[in-house]
């Protein structure tokens, strides 16, 4: 059941990233984030499909094997929603009311991409005092194609990683400048 349990975890993670850079993407109409929400509709339909073979080869009751389904079920409708979302920030039609609701929060998810060069290159989170210096929260690092989700002081970041973060319009800037390399030392 160890397949089945790593993937779910995977695809509720997903789910609620997911969630989390549809919103920021309609909000900041951002059509970076929104392909970044459609490439991992993709993704979430091969663990998915996996995980459900899976399951039906593992003994346990068809009762646990129905909720396990249905559960799974739920995650599907909560990214194919978000990826909903995105697919209509990419033709631009996402009503300005929509903008207007989200703009009453001063969070934002954003993503950013490590350069090679960048003050945070090769370095940990915790030494990049990210949180610290701009006021912003790494919730997750693509690498590739691989999602890393579990986030603490160790986790290190690399040039080519797209972190997202959460954090207000000005935590942005700067996350963008120490990104790039603008700002040199951390």
């Amino acid at each position: 059941m160890g397949n089945v349990i790593e993937n779910v975890m995977k695809l509720k993670n997903m789910s609620e990233l997911m969630v989390d850079l549809a919103y920021s993407a309609v909000f900041l109409r951002d059509k970076r984030i929104s392909e970044e929400v459609v490439k991992m509709q993709k993704q979430v339909d091969t663990v998915m499909a996996d995980t459900l073979k899976h399951i039906f080869k593992v003994r346990g009751s068809e009762d646990q094997q129905v909720r396990m389904v249905e559960f799974i079920d739920y995650i599907t409708d909560i990214t194919k929603t978000t990826a909903h979302m995105a697919q209509l920030v990419q033709k631009g039609s996402i009503p300005d009311y929509m903008k207007d609701i989200l703009s009453e929060t001063d969070k934002r998810v954003m993503t950013f991409d490590v350069k090679k060069g960048s003050a945070l290159a090769n370095k940990s989170v915790g030494k990049s005092v990210v949180r610290s210096r701009t006021g912003a929260n790494i919730i997750s690092v693509r690498r590739g194609e691989e999602w890393i989700f579990s986030i603490d002081k160790e986790t290190v970041l690399k040039a080519g990683d797209m972190v997202v973060v959460v954090g207000n319009k000005e935590s942005e800037s700067l996350l963008k400048k120490f990104a790039d390399g603008r700002i040199k030392g951390v």
